[in-house]
């Protein structure tokens, strides 16, 4: 629904007790939820993730959005931020979830291979993370064995030092010209301009022909140090094939709390409960190469596979609005 159907339906919802004010970007979610608004554009974020949303409910500012976890040190003036993501500690004014927009953004095929009709592993990294480069290293040190088998692999914004690496890449890697790092990628207009990037699935939530014919994925999240679920993990859930998870510390532990499958024992992952960062990532390769040598028990972990787009598809029935509103809904009533 665009933004001027929104507009005239805002008019006809009741308004709360409270005066709430927001942006046009929030009425997806304040229409969904049956209360209107005050429109007030001037209500802009700040900082530099605009995939936030913000509202004023009398003199109190709440944000919610993509990367709100993230960018919570650039919000310490803000009076509640809704998380999309869950610290190792308790923060000041941060409402904790687990509940990320990823879930519903990223594509949920309707029917995907088996796991006996696929081979090989896959890995694709956009932006440098130290622990990207571990698995990085890894691949350098062991590339006679990963590369052996077939898979999909890029590493865009490496280091030059990585250059070895780039031509097992099933795409050119992206450098600017003087073999420097980046900083606009997140800039679609620009990526979609650029020769050296062949394919969008790195940037958007849209599952890679990886997805469909390799084995396993060794999964590169963004942050190491909170649990934050996104679209990287929701692929391989989605194409239903088994992962291992370079992030943070008992990751797969808070992802079962969602009522999904991991693949113990049929997949080493005691790198979960490994707080050492460099251990964990390297344990994860471990756990990666030997899944990769030994890859049996499909059957078993076809089940797990199943159950977890199961899961998926059941979460889908309900939307990301609902799960704002299960925070939000403490700072608004009705008469």
């Amino acid at each position: 629904m665009n933004i001027r159907h929104l507009r005239l339906l805002n008019k006809k919802l009741p308004r709360p007790i409270q005066k709430v004010r927001g942006n046009s970007r929030c009425l997806n979610i304040t229409t969904e939820m049956g209360f209107r608004i005050d429109i007030d554009d001037s209500l802009q974020n700040y900082f530099e993730d605009l995939n936030s949303h913000r509202l004023m409910i009398d003199d109190q500012s709440i944000v919610f959005g993509i990367d709100t976890t993230i960018n919570y040190e650039n919000m310490q003036k803000e009076n509640y931020i809704i998380g999309d993501g869950v610290p190792a500690k308790k923060l000041h004014n941060l409402l904790s979830t687990p509940w990320s927009r990823y879930f519903w953004i990223t594509e949920f095929p309707k029917s995907v291979p088996y796991l006996n009709d696929r081979n090989g592993w896959c890995c694709t990294m956009h932006r440098k993370r130290p622990h990207r480069d571990i698995i990085a290293n890894v691949l350098i040190k062991r590339q006679k064995f990963f590369f052996g088998h077939d898979n999909y692999f890029c590493y865009d914004f490496a280091d030059q030092d990585l250059s070895s690496l780039e031509k097992y890449m099933f795409k050119r890697p992206f450098y600017d010209k003087e073999h420097n790092l980046r900083g606009d990628m997140r800039h679609k207009n620009f990526i979609k301009k650029n020769d050296a990037i062949k394919t969008d699935y790195l940037i958007e939530a849209l599952l890679g022909p990886w997805h469909y014919e390799n084995l396993i994925e060794i999964v590169p999240e963004t942050c190491v140090d909170i649990f934050l679920l996104t679209e990287k993990t929701i692929k391989p859930i989605a194409a239903g094939m088994p992962f291992v998870m370079a992030s943070s510390y008992k990751f797969l532990y808070h992802l079962r709390k969602f009522g999904f499958k991991t693949f113990h024992p049929y997949i080493d992952e005691s790198y979960d409960v490994e707080p050492d960062l460099q251990k964990r990532i390297m344990m994860v390769m471990q756990s990666a190469e030997k899944f990769i040598n030994h890859n049996q028990n499909l059957d078993e972990l076809q089940k797990i596979c199943d159950h977890n787009r199961q899961v998926l598809t059941r979460i889908l029935k309900h939307t990301y609005s609902s799960r704002i509103w299960k925070k939000l809904s403490r700072f608004i009533t009705f008469g």
